[in-house]
């Protein structure tokens, strides 16, 4: 059983923090120098028995091309449990919880979440909508990465002048 906790964007707690930079140092999954600058965007902890196997974290910021502020989502998955399905259930409920804090704001910050897979590990996937995250394939980028992006329901989408 994956045990999952949501921190707000901006909120993780120190000891979460140190759990966190622990985590990615055995791992190897970043230097000591981008841990330090990640590790207060970290949003949510995936943990079995106690031992933690993964996070995401993400920063808002406006996509290039579409032009709309978007919650930019990463994730790291401890390489002994990968292709265990984690990396997706860390996805749904970051989602859901991302969602469910945006939609809670009188203004929300983000409408919506956005993946850059990079082009080494994306996936050769033919669902343009992934079935168990809901996903949309928007296109390729310039360096190869694929996007992907999936709204929070009931948020509109900002003027251009906003």
């Amino acid at each position: 059983m994956l045990d999952l906790t949501f921190f707000a964007p901006n909120t993780i707690p120190p000891e979460a923090q140190q759990k966190t930079l622990d985590f990615w140092r055995s791992e190897g999954a970043v230097s000591a120098e981008v841990g330090q600058e990640r590790v207060k965007q970290v949003i949510c902890h995936a943990s079995q028995d106690g031992q933690l196997m993964g996070v995401a974290s993400g920063i808002i910021g406006v996509s290039r091309n579409l032009l709309q502020p978007y919650f930019h989502y990463r994730s790291y998955v401890a390489a002994g449990v990968r292709r265990q399905s984690f990396g997706t259930q860390l996805l749904a409920f970051s989602f859901d919880s991302l969602s469910d804090h945006f939609k809670a704001q009188p203004r929300p910050a983000a409408i919506g979440v956005l993946l850059e897979i990079p082009a080494e590990i994306a996936p050769i996937d033919p669902h343009l909508i992934w079935p168990q995250t809901g996903f949309i394939f928007t296109g390729k980028l310039e360096n190869g990465a694929h996007q992907r992006v999936r709204y929070f329901e009931q948020v509109r989408m900002f003027a251009r002048s906003q």
